[in-house]
């Protein structure tokens, strides 16, 4: 869908089986995908993108890397917007850390979440509200 969207040359890799997620902890990891790939589009320029989804011990992870002109050099053109914010309480809610690192050229993107994500993602969900 990101090809049609943004012209991105968009590739994923991921473990052959995931553990299942409850609806609202994989809402969040689509939507923090989203906003990272939106971003690539965007203001990074960038023309490839690459998501990974691994399970490593009793971790989750997701990582979102482009080929772009960088956080720090998209940034430049403007204040970061609510995106950013967004995606930083969506690793929150999740029990994770949310990390961005210049590549050269580009930028990575990575969510780090404890599993299992879903008891811990309505626990902090209902103290939120």
């Amino acid at each position: 869908r990101c090809t049609d969207m943004y012209g991105l040359q968009c590739t994923f890799s991921g473990d052959q089986t995931l553990p299942e997620l409850e609806e609202g902890a994989a809402t969040h990891l689509y939507r923090i995908a989203q906003e990272a790939t939106t971003n690539a589009a965007r203001y990074a320029r960038a023309k490839s993108l690459h998501i990974s989804l691994h399970t490593t011990g009793r971790k989750l992870e997701l990582s979102v890397a482009d080929d772009g002109i960088g956080l720090a050099a998209g940034l430049a053109q403007g204040t970061p917007g609510m995106g950013l914010k967004i995606m930083e309480y969506r690793a929150r809610m999740l029990g994770g850390t949310l990390t961005f690192e210049e590549t050269n050229p580009g930028t990575r993107i990575q969510l780090t979440a404890p599993l299992p994500l879903l008891r811990q993602s309505k626990e902090k969900m209902k103290k939120a509200i």
